[in-house]
């Protein structure tokens, strides 16, 4: 598991999310990725946790100024894209 891949991926969605408003979403992706660092909690629900929340019948429909979705959605995917599979998948 690339960790610096894992942090740049959601640091991009997390900068957007804060800039337009979504404080509460972008805090929670930094405390998970926080914890996988630190190795805090189990990797896997941590993991999985970002996953539900960069899905896009969680994050998809949240309008991000200056932005098109299907841009807004491939970012989303990125993250979820940079973490490696859990033994629940």
């Amino acid at each position: 598991m690339n960790l610096e891949t894992i942090r740049q991926s959601v640091l991009s969605v997390t900068r957007l999310l804060q800039l337009n408003g979504f404080k509460e979403e972008a805090f929670e992706l930094d405390t998970l990725v926080d914890k996988i660092e630190r190795q805090s909690d189990d990797t896997d629900i941590l993991i999985s946790r970002i996953k539900t929340i960069c899905h896009v019948k969680y994050l998809g429909d949240v309008h991000i100024e200056g932005l098109g979705f299907n841009e807004w959605l491939g970012l989303l995917e990125a993250v979820k894209s940079s973490l490696p599979s859990t033994e629940k998948e």
